[in-house]
């Protein structure tokens, strides 16, 4: 298989078939080897966003592709604070970081340079109370609902 087919081979995987939260071990696990991934990326077509999840080069990106690729940094947190506030346009700042809450009981997961994230802990009742689910790009990302987040900051 030359590269343009491989390239072909694996937009239809993800496009047809995404691995969940773009892993790049789950794709290997459709006949894929690793090296093609080590081509892509040296041929400028993928970027790695860190250990196992990278980006098309090609794909149009805006804040909502950024919003998806945090949502797959943290799967299980929540985006909340001036995240949540500039998502509900509540808000003039533009925050320069992702602010994500997780379970305190959660591992901190492992964050890459780029995007910048910022990690809270919450206890059961904060954390599970006033989420709200939104479907962007065919994504379902976590979001706090408004009113927690006007007492959150202004706590």
């Amino acid at each position: 298989m030359d590269m343009l087919e491989l390239k072909t081979y694996l937009k239809q995987i993800f496009i047809l078939d995404p691995p969940p939260s773009g892993q790049a071990l789950e794709v290997c696990e459709q006949t894929f080897i690793l090296s093609h991934l080590y081509k892509l990326q040296e041929e400028g077509d993928i970027s790695r966003i860190k250990r196992g999840l990278y980006r098309w080069n090609d794909d149009e990106y805006n804040s909502n592709t950024e919003l998806i690729e945090v949502s797959n940094i943290v799967p299980n947190g929540v985006i909340c604070l001036l995240s949540a506030l500039s998502y509900y346009e509540l808000t003039t700042t533009n925050p320069w970081e992702y602010y994500i809450a997780i379970h305190r009981d959660e591992h901190r997961p492992k964050l890459p340079d780029y995007p910048s994230i910022s990690i809270f802990y919450f206890a059961d009742k904060q954390f599970n109370t006033g989420i709200k689910e939104v479907d962007i790009g065919g994504v379902r990302l976590k979001y706090m609902i408004k009113r927690k987040q006007f007492v959150t900051v202004l706590d």
